[in-house]
């Protein structure tokens, strides 16, 4: 090839580069003029509470977890500085229920016991995916005398049309860091489409929830696992409701699943794992679905928000006080008070 024949395509290669760009920077410019957005975390995945203006004010994307709080590095930082002894991880059933600051109370009032220190990492929206990152990463790191792990809500619910882990391996991609870029956030759209109908051609539907139930047991069972690995006391809970099968409230269609009626034995499909993890496992668990279910209507019904997931202020007493005694690795028996029904038979 003569120097004149490369001087020609070295140009036209630049053109080509050139037009290339300026095409993708009006394609961008086009999608941020029609609003277009597409991020892997809450907003896009369909909740009840917060509300979509919350979670743009409350919540960041997170390479790891999908998302966080604006201050959850800020408030990680803190408490571990703190050195909790008590850690509680869940979605927002442990973020908003006051069921920690019910705990630390009933704790701190037995006479002549060592104040209690705890740390409320509940994030809301979160499944038992995120639970496991940050049960490795934040709360090992904290190394508390016992974790308790409140999860199984959002594990049933729709999302993306794909699961956790899929959406979680697209957000932690290289892209992630392009991801302020409406084309890629575009790029993101399509292949999280694609994937979902490539789920659905199976004909499994396993694509409709966020965590399908045998990864919701692997995933409860390698929390178990990592927190004993580390010396620490892991508690397990189990998610109450008001549902009632004919009831569901209708807020819920097609947002976090296609019939209603489904709701109730789904949740309990979810629930009944949590009691076979903790019975496999030999694991203290605090059974609040059971404890709900067997109280009256009426008084289950004021201790539950109107949405039968989140608990009332009196809601986060109860939990103080259907919650039995489990002992601490360090601390001595009078000041010993937290939430167990002990290993199951």
């Amino acid at each position: 090839m003569t120097s004149k024949t490369k001087r020609r395509w070295t140009v036209r290669l630049g053109i080509l580069l050139i037009a290339s760009i300026v095409s993708l920077g009006l394609v961008e410019g086009a999608l941020r003029v029609a609003g277009f957005e597409f991020r892997l975390y809450p907003e896009k995945i369909r909740f009840s509470f917060p509300n979509p203006q919350e979670l743009e004010d409350y919540f960041h994307p997170h390479s790891e977890y999908m998302w966080v709080q604006k201050n959850y590095e800020a408030k990680i930082a803190w408490d571990s500085k703190r050195k909790p002894q008590l850690v509680l991880i869940g979605c927002s059933c442990t973020e908003y229920g006051k069921y920690d600051l019910e705990l630390l109370r009933l704790a701190n009032e037995a006479p002549d016991a060592p104040r209690l220190r705890t740390a409320n990492l509940g994030v809301s929206g979160w499944s038992t995916y995120q639970g496991l990152q940050q049960m490795k990463k934040d709360v090992v790191a904290m190394d508390p005398d016992v974790v308790t792990i409140f999860f199984g809500w959002n594990d049933h619910r729709k999302g993306f049309g794909l699961a956790d882990k899929v959406a979680a391996n697209l957000n932690s991609s290289r892209l992630y860091h392009l991801q302020e870029l409406r084309l890629v956030q575009l790029l993101g759209k399509v292949v999280v489409a694609f994937q979902a109908e490539q789920v659905l051609a199976l004909g499994t539907g396993a694509g409709q929830k966020r965590v399908a139930l045998p990864d919701f047991r692997s995933n409860l069972e390698e929390m178990v696992d990592v927190a004993r690995a580390h010396g620490i006391k892991p508690v397990l809970l189990t998610a109450p409701t008001t549902h009632k099968r004919s009831e569901a409230p209708g807020y819920l269609k097609k947002r976090w699943l296609d019939d209603l009626s489904t709701l109730v034995p789904l949740h309990r499909s979810y629930v009944k794992v949590v009691r076979d993890v903790a019975r496999d496992k030999g694991v203290f668990l605090c059974d609040l679905a059971l404890a709900f279910d067997t109280m009256p209507r009426d008084e289950a019904l004021t201790y539950m928000k109107e949405d039968g997931i989140h608990f009332t202020p009196e809601g986060g007493v109860k939990v103080r006080r259907v919650a039995p005694r489990v002992p601490w690795r360090s601390r001595p028996a009078a000041g010993d008070a937290l939430m167990s029904t002990g290993p199951p038979a």
